[in-house]
């Protein structure tokens, strides 16, 4: 499909073209017929009776018209699957030609309706309430004590209590609320009331031009033309200096707007991704690269090679006081964990 700059007659050709034309004939004409005569092609404008607005395909302001855009497919292609083509005179695209519309039926696969997913979310903004914060560390410490972490009890365990009382210490003095992810339909954020109006405006004028093609319409059409145009780029200069603002101030402060836009432009990539193992060897010697060979295997595996270095090597113990800064040095602000417990929430673990 495109401008072929052919004008190809109105004589029907079975298999090329119909009668549903403009008269004249040229030398592109016969070269485009001819080709597609070799290559069993179709013109699919002729095949379709219209009104001449909708087969004129370019005209200017001389009066000139000619049918020269045309929708050309392979004579496989069973005809009833080209319902109409006809040109558009109502569809502004600022060219002296007109937007050529070839409507066809094929076959699909309709997408599948997405169901919202709903997901739950702490109001970890209300720890910033001294009040609220101090209710939290209360409950939690409540909690942690009638869990009864005992000295048998292996890391898992210890550490399901702990997420069980966060939790109940979370539901019980800040609550939570529930959030859908839904796709929302893209939308212009500077498209106002305003751009709608002289938008309309604007498409009212062309209108007039197209049914009335003289000079003073026309003269008309680019004087509404250019003045919506221009009001237009000044109301998105506005928009978006406006947004830069906003952005600047939320960039230090809670982060809700940078947070929100960037969670709107999210994608969904469609990939697979393969997951290489290493071997045990490779890592062994990587960590006995790092780290001089002072390196542990694992409890219950002999090691005899390394056992002289191994002599010399100092464990590091963790006590309560060192997990305790740990907890108070975590960021805020970070995404919670598939239990939905946030940095904040085990910040106070740590003055429990």
């Amino acid at each position: 499909m495109g401008d072929m700059n052919a004008r190809i007659g109105n004589t029907a050709i079975k298999g090329i073209k119909q009668r549903f034309n403009e008269s004249d004939l040229n030398d592109r004409g016969e070269m485009l017929i001819e080709f597609c005569a070799q290559n069993e092609l179709r013109i699919n404008n002729t095949f379709y009776q219209h009104k001449l607005q909708h087969k004129i395909t370019f005209s200017n302001n001389r009066g000139d018209t000619s049918m020269i855009d045309f929708i050309v497919t392979n004579r496989a292609i069973n005809p009833s699957l080209i319902e109409d083509v006809c040109s558009l005179t109502s569809a502004n695209i600022n060219s002296d030609h007109n937007l050529v519309l070839c409507k066809t039926r094929i076959h699909h696969n309709p997408k599948k309706i997405k169901v919202a997913e709903t997901r739950t979310k702490y109001n970890i903004e209300s720890l910033r309430n001294e009040s609220t914060m101090q209710l939290y560390e209360k409950r939690l410490k409540q909690h942690l004590i009638s869990e009864q972490i005992n000295e048998e009890d292996t890391v898992e365990i210890t550490w399901q209590k702990i997420l069980n009382s966060i939790k109940r210490a979370a539901d019980e003095a800040i609550g939570s609320r529930t959030l859908k992810n839904t796709q929302k339909k893209k939308s212009k954020p500077w498209y106002t009331p305003e751009v709608k109006e002289i938008t309309a405006l604007k498409r009212q004028s062309y209108l007039t031009y197209k049914s009335n093609p003289t000079t003073d319409t026309f003269n008309n059409y680019k004087a509404v033309r250019n003045s919506v145009n221009t009001r237009i780029r000044e109301i998105q200069k506005e928009f978006w200096a406006e947004f830069y603002t906003k952005m600047q101030m939320d960039f230090y402060g809670a982060q809700k707007l940078i947070w929100k836009v960037l969670r709107s432009m999210k994608r969904e990539v469609n990939e697979d991704t393969t997951i290489v193992s290493i071997e045990d060897e490779k890592l062994m010697s990587h960590f006995k690269t790092l780290y001089g060979n002072n390196i542990t295997h694992q409890a219950g595996t002999p090691n005899t090679t390394n056992r002289t270095s191994h002599e010399n090597t100092t464990l590091l113990e963790i006590t309560e006081d060192d997990t305790r800064d740990a907890m108070k040095e975590l960021k805020n602000r970070k995404s919670p964990d598939e239990e939905n417990v946030t940095n904040e929430l085990i910040k106070g673990v740590a003055k429990s």
